[in-house]
């Protein structure tokens, strides 16, 4: 399972010295409610979420609704919240001004898909039903009656990587006389692939604007965890050997994984 994902994708921070949540009252919709314009005056993308599993406070950059997600305990001094977030004010604004810019899928947007930069080219039809969508010589072509047909892209999108990723699995799977079963795609937020006892993968569907190098890698780690349910020495040596450029689809997804969350967001 790639679970380093939040570490890819997220960027968070949590206290110095830590901060277990203690015998305090318990934070409340109401009692954020009551404190919402002190957490404003520190930044508007500022969201406040309460978690029954979460042991101390949070600060984590969500790139695919750029925002900064401040992750309570159950029972927190509120105060002690606020002084946190104040205290890291800059970290906030430095993280949500490094988020790239969204490329909505809007008509003349350049879309990276299944490894190549395709242009996107929507055409408007009243007079005709449902959506239809081609590729070719690195165009997307959607001629829709829809005023926006950005979920119907995206479903396109989902079934396209889906079918690539459950070939490339099962290929790979051969190779080392393994079994694939259901492969899924989602849209994750913790990790880029997952693989079940069961054989079943799943994977982000926001791997379709990825390098195809980078594709592969993410198969082979999942396909890797079939044999080795860990990440030994012996578990990155196969998966090494299944993919075409581990290093590079590794390191990719470190320096730019964030990047796969602003298309088609707003």
């Amino acid at each position: 399972m790639l679970d380093r994902l939040w570490q890819i994708l997220y960027n968070e921070i949590t206290p110095k010295n830590f901060i277990p949540a203690g015998n305090f009252d318990a934070v409340t919709q109401t009692t954020i409610h009551h404190h919402q314009d002190r957490f404003k005056s520190i930044s508007t993308r500022l969201k406040l979420r309460v978690s029954k599993r979460a042991r101390r406070m949070t600060l984590r950059l969500d790139p695919e609704t750029r925002a900064v997600h401040l992750i309570l305990p159950p029972r927190m001094n509120i105060n002690t919240a606020v002084d946190f977030a104040t205290q890291n004010r800059a970290w906030i604004r430095e993280k949500l001004s490094e988020l790239p810019k969204p490329v909505p899928f809007t008509d003349g947007a350049i879309i990276p898909f299944i490894g190549r930069d395709h242009y996107l080219e929507i055409i408007s039809d009243d007079a005709r039903r449902g959506t239809d969508i081609t590729v070719k010589n690195r165009i997307i072509t959607v001629d829709t009656s829809l005023d926006n047909p950005s979920m119907r892209i995206e479903r396109y999108m989902r079934d396209r990587i889906r079918d690539e990723l459950d070939a490339l699995a099962r290929d790979k799977a051969t190779l080392i006389r393994r079994r694939v079963g259901d492969v899924r795609v989602r849209d994750t937020k913790s990790r880029w692939g997952s693989c079940a006892e069961d054989g079943n993968l799943s994977f982000c569907w926001r791997l379709v604007f990825a390098p195809r190098e980078v594709i592969d890698y993410v198969v082979a780690h999942e396909v890797a965890h079939l044999v080795h349910f860990d990440h030994s020495a012996t578990f990155w040596r196969l998966c090494d050997r299944l993919s075409d450029d581990m290093n590079y689809g590794r390191d990719w997804l470190k320096e730019h994984g964030q990047t796969l969350m602003s298309y088609g967001t707003v």
